[in-house]
């Protein structure tokens, strides 16, 4: 990805990990617009941008693998998803990348995976 002309989306309810991995995708040359909840971010972002979206799977008003669906419905399946999780399980990462996603990735997540 060209990193002048790509948006990460990071969408997360923790607000201290969405502030910290924004500013380290920032200071690595990334354009990064941060959603503390995933309402937010379906509502205010321009999906016509190029770039990804990084979800939490567990958010309090759904989760990253609801916001899959409502991107699928919405005919964005091509949208790149990153999933990130502290209580994943195997089944559940098969589950979206089988749907699309990218990759499923354990909190805390390597800042060095994310920059790949």
């Amino acid at each position: 990805m060209n990193k002048e002309h790509t948006l990460i989306r990071l969408v997360d309810d923790d607000e201290s990990l969405l502030f910290s991995t924004k500013i380290l995708l920032e200071a690595l040359g990334w354009k990064v617009a941060a959603y503390n909840s995933p309402t937010e971010f379906l509502v205010r972002d321009n999906l016509s941008i190029p770039g990804c979206a990084v979800l939490d799977v567990r958010m309090p008003q759904m989760t990253g693998l609801e916001v899959q669906e409502m991107l699928i419905e919405r005919s964005f399946a091509h949208f790149p998803l990153i999933f990130l999780s502290g209580h994943g399980d195997i089944q559940m990462a098969v589950n979206a990348m089988s749907k699309g996603a990218l990759t499923f990735l354990e909190k805390p997540v390597d800042p060095e995976r994310l920059n790949q």
